[in-house]
């Protein structure tokens, strides 16, 4: 396999992936985008989930590759939690057509799609939990109350984007609404979000 040629099919799926979902990313779709035959995409990856498969994962690094959980370990927990939360919804805002989709796909019930979210879902909700208990720790807190603060942080900070942006895209918003949409998509009203959550969690 030419490896270059392999990874140039890759980034035009992620680049195609959005607009096609899973049932309409084919080897005629990908290769009409690159200019070659169908039969090359199909000679590289014979199974298309394989490919699905390489290409969630080089998306994943692209988007997430940078963060990790143990970022700055030095600095203070509900520091270092801001910090982490803000990347994490720097990357959602960056990819929001590929979340949608994904959500999408997952809903129609495409397994590789499902399992693949089901999988980094696991991974930000036990990392951001983790550090909850972090910035909680020596106050008696169950682990039932730490995950329903993850909830509440999640729905604060995460969720607005990902609505706002499906309804924006759905025209379901009236027009003054939807003319806000791109502000409230901003470092500032997502850093805005971020202080308000922190304040209710820790009165910070």
């Amino acid at each position: 396999m030419n490896s270059v040629t392999a990874m140039q099919l890759v980034r035009a799926g992620i680049k195609l992936y959005p607009t096609h979902g899973y049932e309409g990313l084919t080897a005629e779709v990908i290769s009409k985008n690159l200019n070659i035959s169908p039969q090359t995409c199909k000679s590289m990856f014979p199974d298309k989930d394989e490919f699905i498969k390489i290409m969630l994962q080089e998306f994943n690094a692209c988007s997430l590759g940078r963060l990790s959980f143990d970022f700055a370990p030095q600095m203070p927990p509900i520091e270092r939690l801001r910090q982490i939360v803000w990347r994490l919804a720097v990357a959602l805002r960056c990819n929001l057509d590929w979340t949608h989709r994904m959500l999408l796909d997952s809903y129609l019930g495409v397994k590789i799609i499902r399992r693949a979210l089901k999988i980094q879902n696991e991974i930000i909700a036990l990392g951001l939990i983790k550090l909850l208990r972090e910035c909680y720790q020596g106050q008696e807190i169950s682990e039932l109350e730490l995950q329903n603060r993850y909830e509440f942080l999640k729905g604060a900070v995460f969720l607005p984007l990902i609505i706002t942006h499906r309804d924006e895209k759905m025209g379901v918003l009236s027009e003054d609404i939807s003319s806000n949409v791109p502000n409230l998509m901003t470092d500032t009203h997502i850093q805005q979000r971020i202080n308000w959550a922190f304040k209710v969690l820790f009165n910070d």
